[in-house]
């Protein structure tokens, strides 16, 4: 009689066991699944140029040799209107992450914004592109964007308004200028400097752009 007690306990312990198996390797199979799901959606944006950033959808497209990247903005205007604009960029916004920003950037749309330019960046090829690209991202969150100097000389030469931390004080002003580092710094309440190295003036003014949107969202980049 004691070795059939013995044969059944046995024999229970070992079925016990096999449903731990079982119950293990089903475990073991979902989280598999799961893996598989969330790195197979992964591999599958990535292969198709789609990422996230900053709180963003991101698209790469090329035209011919040209890479650019796009996300759709929808802005609120105090009005109420609601502003669409597709965002293009020409670097990858998470490649710019060396670039440093110096507190949150925020924009005024109940006021002017004031591009102020430093003659000093005269001479890079991408600067137009930079400041029109600036200009039309401005206009779509619904800032009203205009050309300006921090150096009044330059100003007048021009006939564009001089623009600088001091002297539009309830204004946005962003000041683009050469510098030994490329980095954007936050002068006032209002006002920011876009500095920028070896003419990195696309990239440093993309940055600009990414930390408007980055604040917006609550994001850090």
């Amino acid at each position: 009689m004691k070795m059939k007690r013995k044969v059944k306990k046995k024999t229970e312990e070992q079925d016990i066991a096999k449903i731990q198996n079982t119950q293990l390797i089903a475990i073991f199979i979902v989280i598999a699944i799961v893996f598989a799901c969330v790195f197979g959606t992964w591999y599958l944006l990535q292969s198709q140029g789609k990422f996230e950033y900053a709180g963003f959808a991101f698209v790469r497209e090329k035209q011919g040799e040209l890479v650019y990247y796009t996300t759709p903005l929808n802005s609120a205007l105090p009005d109420g209107r609601v502003l669409h604009h597709n965002l293009i960029l020409r670097n990858d916004p998470r490649k710019l992450s060396d670039i440093e920003i110096n507190g949150d950037i925020q924009i005024r749309v109940d006021n002017l914004t004031y591009i102020s330019v430093n003659p000093n960046i005269e001479g890079c090829e991408d600067n137009n592109i930079a400041l029109v690209n600036l200009g039309v991202f401005l206009k779509a969150i619904g800032a009203e964007a205009k050309s300006s100097s921090n150096n009044l000389e330059f100003a007048k030469e021009n006939n564009i308004a001089y623009a600088t931390c001091e002297n539009k004080i309830s204004n946005t002003v962003v000041i683009l200028e050469k510098s030994d580092e490329t980095k954007i710094e936050r002068i006032g309440e209002t006002c920011y400097k876009i500095k920028f190295k070896d003419c990195e003036v696309l990239e440093a003014t993309e940055k600009f752009i990414m930390g408007v949107l980055a604040h917006s969202t609550g994001n850090l980049i």
